[in-house]
C-alpha cells in the first residue's frame, strides 16, 4: 500500500510545481490590432516590420498581408519560426518589433499535436452541447474532410467514443476530426490556421482538404 501511495504522491507535487509555474507567468499582453467593423475590407492578416524572439531576433522584418480568400502556406526548415508565426497570429507571442492587425481576433486554429476531448467523434467535431448546428454542413465538412472512409468502417459511425486524447484514433484521423471542429466552428470563415495538418496526411488526402478549404 505504501509503495504505491508515494510514487503517486511524488507525481502529485510535480504537478503541482507545473501549475504553480503556470500561475506565476506575467500576464500575457495581446497586442494584435483589430479592424473596426465598419471600416472592414478584405484584409484579413497585415503584418509590418513584425520580429520575434528575444533576446536573439529568429524572425525580423516581417511583411505580410493575407486577403479574404487566400490560401497562404507557410515552409521552411526546422527552427526557421513558422510556428512563431502561427502563434503571433493568435495572440500567444507578443512581437518584440513592428504591429499585427487582424480583420478579427476570433481564429479557428488546427494544431500539429491535436487535442481531442473525451466523447464521440460528433461531440468532438460540434461539441458537447445539444445543438449540433447545420447538418448539411456538417456532412459537407466530413466529406471536404475525407472522413466519410473512416465513419463508414466504424460499427458507431461519429458516434464512436475517441477515448482520452482521441486514443481509438490514428494520427491522421484525430488531425482530420480536429479540422472538422475548425471548419465547424463560427468564425471559422473569418480565420482559419493549421499547423502540419498535410504532414499527417497522405498527399491525395492533403491535397484534397487543401482543395476543399
Amino acid at each position: 500500500m505504501v509503495m504505491t501511495i508515494v510514487p503517486r504522491a511524488v507525481a502529485a507535487f510535480a504537478g503541482f510545481e507545473r501549475i504553480q509555474a503556470y500561475l506565476l507567468k506575467p500576464r500575457l499582453l495581446d497586442e494584435r490590432r483589430t479592424q473596426p467593423v465598419a471600416r472592414r475590407t478584405s484584409l484579413v492578416i497585415k503584418m509590418q516590420g513584425v520580429a520575434f524572439g528575444e533576446p536573439r531576433s529568429i524572425l525580423t522584418g516581417v511583411n505580410l498581408r493575407v486577403d479574404h480568400g487566400s490560401l497562404v502556406i507557410v515552409s521552411g526548415p526546422i527552427g526557421s519560426g513558422k510556428s512563431m508565426l502561427l502563434q503571433a497570429i493568435l495572440g500567444e507571442l507578443p512581437p518584440t518589433q513592428g504591429s499585427i492587425q487582424l480583420a478579427s481576433r476570433r481564429v479557428a486554429y488546427c494544431a500539429q499535436k491535436p487535442w481531442l476531448p473525451s466523447g464521440s467523434i460528433k461531440q468532438a467535431i460540434c461539441g458537447m452541447g445539444d445543438d449540433q448546428g447545420d447538418i448539411r454542413w456538417y456532412r459537407h465538412v466530413v466529406e471536404a474532410c475525407c472522413l466519410e472512409h473512416d465513419l463508414e468502417l466504424l460499427s458507431d459511425s461519429d458516434e464512436t467514443q475517441i477515448g482520452s486524447g482521441g486514443l481509438n484514433l490514428s494520427g491522421g484521423q484525430r488531425q482530420r476530426v480536429v479540422s472538422l471542429a475548425a471548419l465547424l466552428s463560427n468564425w471559422s470563415r473569418e480565420l482559419r490556421t493549421a499547423q502540419g495538418l498535410i504532414i499527417l496526411t497522405s498527399l491525395g488526402t492533403g491535397a484534397r482538404i487543401i482543395r476543399e478549404m
